[in-house]
C-alpha cells in the first residue's frame, strides 16, 4: 500500500477557487482509478517567513499498488496539473511525494 502525497502553496487571492479545482479533480480520480480514501488538509504550522500570503494544502490518496501510482503518475497527474497551470499559472506550487506504508 502507497501513500501518495501532493503538496500545494496557494496564493490566498485564490486560495478558495484553488479549493473547488480540487474538490472537483477528487471524484475524478476515484472514478478514473483505484486510488482511494482522498484527504485534503490545510498545512497548519507557523508559515514560513515571506509566505504570509499563502496557504499550503496537502491532497492525499492510498494506492492499492505501484502500478496503479505510475497510471496516477502518467496520466491524472499531469491533467491536473496543466489544468491549475492554465487556471493559476505560477500562483500555484506543488511537489509530489510518494510514501510506502510500512503498518
Amino acid at each position: 500500500m502507497y501513500l501518495v502525497n501532493t503538496t500545494f502553496q496557494a496564493e490566498l487571492s485564490i486560495a478558495e477557487k484553488f479549493l473547488e479545482e480540487l474538490d472537483s479533480f477528487i471524484p475524478t480520480v476515484e472514478r478514473a482509478t483505484a486510488l482511494h480514501s482522498p484527504v485534503l488538509t490545510r498545512v497548519a504550522s507557523h508559515p514560513a517567513e515571506g509566505s504570509a500570503d499563502t496557504a499550503t494544502f496537502a491532497l492525499q490518496f492510498r494506492a492499492p499498488s505501484a502500478a496503479e501510482l505510475d497510471r496516477y503518475d502518467s496520466s491524472i497527474l499531469p491533467e491536473l496539473f496543466g489544468r491549475l497551470y492554465k487556471l493559476f499559472g505560477e500562483r500555484v506550487l506543488y511537489f509530489t511525494t510518494i510514501l510506502e506504508v510500512i503498518r
